[in-house]
């Protein structure tokens, strides 16, 4: 059980937060998950989030105290809202426009639908639990604000973005700019990874939602009705003390000794990443390839180690990226 001394947390995520492994259901090893845990490890709430299409989820994990509450997606809603709007628009718009978004009025239509079924999953949660707080999370979700703020005005509402905010010129690219903006100021608290994706969508709301009646109040946005939201940059991060334990440990120890063995003599160069296209993971490897062949004497004196932590393996373009990694992997020497 959570502490029941402190408001529980119904949180709403593009994905529920676990996984079946060889010895059964268990938490899934993502950014997010491994953020939110401590939060809702420690408190009484539930996680809404889509189903994956598995079946047989269970409502409780041990260890982790939320209820997880599935919503389930047709194909056809996984296929626009997701790998649709959400991979092929959204994320490339917001990592600045580093591949060309795509513009789909049928994916937008769905977006929206979508985020009004995690509207109703989420006041299912909330009503189960007085004085909750919603804590909606990601890109997936960005219109879920307002929904909820619609349905219940007073429901304290709190959104954190795990990606970046781009600049005006190119946040203003998207044809429904205003509409995700307002999705978004549903929420008494809009929250970023760093300053500037903050001061970049605050710059996006004054330029944008100015007819509105919207205007920015330094890190205060203050809407028509009245009232005030806040934007912050709160730094998501892993568990440090958790982490301390780890590095303390023994088996720790036999591991950091063995790769002083394996790399003696040679200076390391780490990479720790998702597999992911904006991480820059292949121009690395072709980099380090280009550094071999300009200073043939560090082939015997560094090594390049990259972790890559496999992602969204159910989309085509990360699939392709897996093989060109392990494509370059196998060619360097």
């Amino acid at each position: 059980m959570g502490d029941l001394s402190q408001p529980p947390v119904v949180a709403v995520a593009n994905r529920l937060p676990v996984q079946h492994g060889e010895d059964g259901w268990q938490l899934s090893p993502g950014g997010l998950v491994t953020a939110l845990r401590p939060v809702m490890t420690n408190r009484s709430g539930a996680w809404v989030g889509w189903d994956g299409g598995t079946k047989g989820i269970p409502s409780t994990l041990p260890d982790f105290s939320a209820q997880l509450r599935p919503v389930s997606l047709s194909a056809a809603q996984v296929r626009q809202y997701y790998h649709g709007f959400s991979n092929a628009t959204l994320w490339p718009l917001l990592h600045d426009a580093i591949e060309k978004p795509r513009f789909e009025r049928s994916w937008w239509n769905t977006y929206r639908q979508v985020n009004a079924a995690f509207a109703d999953a989420a006041f299912a949660a909330l009503n189960e639990r007085p004085g909750a707080l919603a804590w909606v999370h990601d890109y997936h979700l960005m219109l879920l604000p307002q929904l909820i703020r619609e349905r219940r005005p007073t429901q304290p509402v709190g959104f954190f973005l795990h990606v970046p905010w781009p600049s005006p010129d190119i946040y203003a690219r998207l044809p429904w700019r205003r509409e995700i903006l307002l999705g978004l100021l549903g929420a008494d608290v809009v929250s970023f990874h760093t300053e500037h994706y903050r001061r970049n969508f605050a710059a996006a709301c004054a330029r944008l939602l100015g007819d509105d009646g919207v205007t920015v109040r330094q890190t205060m946005l203050a809407m028509p009705d009245g009232r005030m939201v806040s934007t912050t940059a709160s730094p998501i991060s892993i568990d440090a003390g958790e982490f301390t334990r780890y590095a303390t440990q023994e088996e720790t120890d036999r591991d950091i000794k063995e790769l002083d063995r394996q790399f003696a003599g040679r200076a390391v160069l780490l990479g720790v990443d998702r597999l992911d296209y904006t991480k820059g993971i292949a121009e690395r490897l072709l980099a380090f390839e280009m550094l071999l062949e300009r200073c043939p004497e560090l082939r015997t004196t560094s090594a390049f180690l990259q972790v890559a932590v496999p992602s969204r393996d159910d989309v085509r373009e990360y699939r392709n990226l897996r093989a060109d990694v392990e494509r370059h992997i196998g060619r360097i020497r």
